[in-house]
């Protein structure tokens, strides 16, 4: 764990170095979150706070960050010719991935956290009336189960693209490619299945109520996860990364 800890906090020095001083990248993340975070609860107001347009932003949210910073993950480190030495330590396999997975996952959260504080405060002062207004206990729970999952699951596919990226730009483009496999992933089930099959099925998983099909879709994504994490391990090899 401390391996562990020590590549995901270099992971997190790079993050904020990336473009500009470590100061100055904490202000601009600070700034893009910010202008996410209020238009939709200026727009939406109260509602923002009680529905899952809040776990919807939040996801979004920390997805977004994700996609942004997993293809440096490995691709950059070779472009920038300090993946050798980062291979030459002593840090096991797993401490590296599992590193580098931890700080996307991490910085992904805490963008989304960010975004759900600026949300509430925007709500209040907007629609508040003068008293204070808290996202619902549902709304919460459920902002803080699928955040970590939006995150783990882009961050999932983002580690295999970019574990063999000879540059950066060869990670974006292949994982924009795939983000488009997977969104087009539904849409290719209708056209298959039919809209009326995936309709019934939905409102069967939906019958036990809403707190099953949750359950239902976390376990999905979890599964999904643990597949791509542990082909990941199994793909991570030292003298094969190195040539």
């Amino acid at each position: 764990m401390d391996d562990v800890r020590t590549v995901a906090w270099k992971e997190w020095r790079e993050l904020l170095r990336m473009s500009g001083t470590r100061r100055s990248a904490i202000a601009r993340h600070i700034f893009s979150v910010g202008v996410i975070s209020v238009l939709w609860p200026w727009q939406f107001g109260l509602s923002f706070l009680t529905t899952n347009l809040a776990v919807t932003l939040a996801s979004l949210t920390a997805a977004i960050y994700v996609a942004g910073a997993a293809p440096d993950a490995f691709a950059g480190e070779r472009e920038r010719h300090t993946l050798e030495t980062l291979l030459a330590s002593r840090l096991p396999d797993r401490a590296i991935l599992l590193g580098k997975i931890a700080a996307l996952l991490e910085y992904g959260c805490a963008a989304a956290l960010l975004m759900l504080l600026f949300g509430l405060i925007t709500v209040n002062v907007v629609h508040g009336d003068g008293q204070l207004v808290l996202y619902s206990r549902r709304a919460l729970l459920s902002a803080l189960l699928f955040t970590p999952l939006a995150a783990g699951l882009v961050a999932a596919i983002g580690i295999h693209v970019s574990l063999f990226a000879k540059t950066v730009k060869q990670a974006q483009q292949t994982f924009s490619t795939a983000a488009l496999v997977v969104m087009f992933i539904p849409i290719i089930a209708i056209s298959i299945v039919g809209e009326e099959r995936i309709g019934a099925l939905i409102e069967g998983m939906r019958e036990p109520g809403d707190t099953a099909f949750t359950v239902y879709v976390a376990a999905a994504m979890i599964g999904v996860q643990v597949l791509l994490f542990w082909w990941a391990i199994l793909r991570f090899k030292r003298g094969r990364l190195i040539l």
